[in-house]
């Protein structure tokens, strides 16, 4: 349900699509270890030789031993995702911005709509009342 509330981040950015995530290896365990995770996982991730990393790559180490392919990992842009993410959640009424200046970290915070720590604290701390006997 979670997933499907946050489809309308879309409509607020251009996804940007990339062909997959590219990892160097940059030793020769890194190598070994790569080409062993591609042959287990081989509808995920595939190692290419040095030769086809050249090409995807302006500055390759002169170390490199090749590379792996997660064929289908994404890159984020955070500030873009979180611009857009802000955007959804006003646009759907579920959170408003209040700019407040903060000088007790503890009490000024707002936690849910307007309730602040402080008033929280209260409703939930034991009653002080005492009596007399």
């Amino acid at each position: 349900q979670h997933a499907s509330d946050m489809s309308g981040i879309a409509s607020f950015i251009d996804p940007i699509h990339y062909p997959g995530i590219l990892r160097l290896a940059l030793n020769k365990r890194q190598e070994k270890d790569y080409r062993k995770a591609a042959s287990l996982y081989p509808s995920e991730i595939s190692f290419l030789e040095v030769g086809d990393v050249r090409p995807l790559v302006s500055s390759l180490p002169d170390h490199c031993q090749g590379g792996l392919l997660l064929k289908k990992g994404l890159m984020v842009d955070p500030k873009k995702y979180l611009e857009a993410l802000w955007k959804c959640l006003e646009s759907s009424k579920r959170v408003t911005w209040h700019q407040k200046k903060v000088t007790d970290v503890i009490n000024d915070i707002i936690v849910t709509g307007t309730t602040t720590a402080e008033e929280l604290n209260k409703s939930s701390a034991p009653s002080s009342s005492s009596s007399s006997s």
